[in-house]
């Protein structure tokens, strides 16, 4: 569902996968912007979660450090994870787009361990 109004713009996503054996998994991805001449603030949340396996966070969030790493167990980083984003995107032209903002995620597995990882994203979006 997309939903634009001026410079306001709404975006709500859902994602169902069935993986079989493994289980399903599902998401969804609620975000929130508003353009202001060549700005654009924008907020994000995102919420996976899988029934029988456990989710990759670095995987999900571009160089988090691997479940092992996080959570010292052995094991991957859980089944569950919630991802909030604030930022900004600047329109240098129709061709180039600036996108930096600073990310939280949180994830927990079904015996309760839990492991955050923050961090700052900047890309820069080149059309041709």
């Amino acid at each position: 569902m997309n939903y634009k109004f001026e410079g306001l713009d709404l975006l709500g996503e859902y994602f169902h996968g069935d993986l079989g054996d493994l289980g399903n998994v599902d998401a969804y991805s609620l975000r929130a912007s508003y353009k202001i001449n060549k700005f654009e603030p924008v907020i994000r949340y995102s919420h996976v979660e899988a029934d029988d396996f456990d989710l990759d966070m670095d995987e999900l969030i571009r160089r988090a450090p691997s479940g092992t790493d996080v959570l010292g167990s052995g094991a991957n980083v859980g089944n569950e994870i919630d991802s909030f984003y604030l930022g900004v995107n600047y329109y240098y032209s129709p061709a180039v787009t600036f996108m930096a903002g600073y990310e939280m995620a949180d994830a927990e597995d079904d015996a309760g361990n839990e492991a955050e990882v923050d961090g700052f994203r900047a890309r820069v979006q080149v059309l041709w």
